[in-house]
């Protein structure tokens, strides 16, 4: 889930900044015509490009409205499991500062054992 949200988010600014290049026109021209400044062949009045600023609407409020709302969603949904893992992150912090018996918690004991544990065997002279 972590690659897909760092592959979206990486990608949102280039793709909302392509989506956006549908709408801009060079009216330089004398006689009034508009071409698209991405590409040049491309007419104001053209059919496929009346076609393409619709897509580009849908793909725009997919996309650069539906992302972040949908992540926004996510986070307020599994709010309550977030802020726990973020509670227990904090006491394993504390945990390590100090001893684990002073704070009476069991959890964070054994996080802070594991924790232990880990560099001890590792060899990374944590001791």
């Amino acid at each position: 889930m972590f690659v897909v949200l760092t592959f979206l988010y990486t990608a949102f600014p280039i793709l909302s900044g392509l989506i956006l290049q549908t709408f801009v026109y060079d009216d330089r021209l004398e006689n009034g015509q508009g071409f698209l400044q991405a590409d040049y062949s491309i007419q104001r009045e053209d059919s496929h490009q009346k076609i393409m600023q619709v897509y580009a609407m849908a793909m725009g409020l997919l996309y650069c409205i539906g992302i972040p709302a949908s992540t926004f969603a996510l986070l307020w949904w599994k709010k309550k499991v977030i802020q726990k893992l973020q509670s227990l992150e904090l006491r394993a912090v504390y945990v390590r500062e100090g001893s684990p018996q002073n704070y009476g918690d069991t959890e964070v004991c054994i996080w802070w054992c594991l924790w232990w544990w880990s560099n001890r065997s590792c060899g990374c002279g944590v001791m």
